[in-house]
This record gives structure tokens, C-alpha cells and sequence, in this order.
């Protein structure tokens, strides 16, 4: 957390005693005093960058459903939701090919519940763009579901997202810590 930090204007000008517009925090008791914030990097919040219009599934649909799901909307994950609407998980085209395609489970009788990745790393719209950076590195996700106060889902924040806000420095570095996986043993 920062804290504010004090500067005294001079009081031989009337216009050294006006801040400027938007930065004044507090007046003290004498009229040439003046409290300002320190000069703050610009962050940008999760409900800056978010892609807005989630799609999402339920726990009980069937796979063949989220698959065509997919297919017409032009996308590879959906959270997965309970009754309430909370994210519970979430089901990429690469579950669908590893869980399903590849155990030759039915897609035709197989829940979303039975194959999704369990555990949702999420976010909140308020949230800093750096921490969806921290949850990516530190879970190797490419796409992080942004909930309300009752983790219903409101967006999504994908790797691509990110890397057309950062740097390409950064983003580099997020897409390496992203990508790395964990030796098998």
C-alpha cells in the first residue's frame, strides 16, 4: 500500500498554492499546504482487460453438447458452473481430447462434471492485472476466470490478453513460465 506524501507550495504565487487538477488527497490547516499521492505506475484491473461474454456450462452437460458448444462459438474453455452459477472447474478442447477421446469415453454419456479440470484458478474484477500474471506463472494456465463475490463467472483474462497489454519482455517471460511444465516421472 502507498501513502501519501507531503509538498508545501511556495507563497509567493497565488497559482503555487493550486494543485493540479485530480491530484489533491487532503487539505491541512493552512492554505499553502497540500498533500499528494507520490507518482503511481498506471496498473490496469482485471475489468479493463477481461473478455466480458463468458461462456460457460454446466456441471451435468453432457460433453458432446460443451464440444459443439465450443465449435460454434469459436472457443477452447468454458467454466464449468453448479446450480447457483459458481464456476467449479472448467473443461478446455484439450480435456475433451485427453479425457474423453483418448480413455474412449462416450461423448454422448459423458458429464462435463466427470472430465473437467477441478479447482478453477480465478479472479476478481478488481484485482490488479499483476496478480492474473502471478496465478498464470505460478499454475501454468493460460486463461484465468474472473468471478463476482459469489464466483459466478463475469470474464475471462487469456494469455493472449495479457501479452497485448505487456511488454513483449514480460509477456515472453509469463508465456515461458506459462508453458513450462513439470518433468514426468
Amino acid at each position: 500500500m502507498r501513502f501519501a506524501l507531503g509538498m508545501r507550495f511556495a507563497k509567493e504565487s497565488s497559482a503555487a498554492r493550486t494543485p493540479p487538477d485530480g491530484d489533491r488527497l487532503n487539505r491541512d490547516s493552512s492554505p499553502e499546504a497540500w498533500w499528494f499521492r507520490p507518482p503511481e505506475e498506471e496498473t490496469m484491473k482485471c475489468s479493463e482487460l477481461m473478455t466480458k461474454d463468458v461462456e460457460c456450462c454446466a456441471a451435468g452437460s453432457l460433453v458432446e453438447a460443451v464440444a459443439e458448444q465450443m465449435r460454434a462459438k469459436n472457443i477452447g474453455f468454458v467454466p464449468v458452473c453448479d446450480e447457483k452459477g459458481a464456476v467449479i472447474g472448467t473443461l478446455t478442447d484439450r480435456d475433451l481430447t485427453i479425457r474423453v477421446l483418448a480413455e474412449h469415453r462416450s461423448p454422448g454419456s459423458t458429464r462435463a462434471k466427470d472430465v473437467m479440470t477441478a479447482d478453477a484458478v480465478v479472479c476478481k474484477a478488481d484485482d490488479d492485472l499483476s496478480v492474473v500474471e502471478q496465478l498464470m506463472s505460478k499454475h501454468k494456465k493460460s486463461r484465468i476466470v474472473c468471478v463476482d463475490d459469489s464466483s459466478r463467472p463475469i470474464g475471462v483474462i487469456s494469455l493472449a490478453d495479457v501479452a497485448q497489454r505487456e511488454t513483449a519482455g514480460k509477456a515472453a517471460a509469463i508465456l515461458r513460465s506459462v508453458s513450462q511444465r513439470e518433468a514426468r516421472s
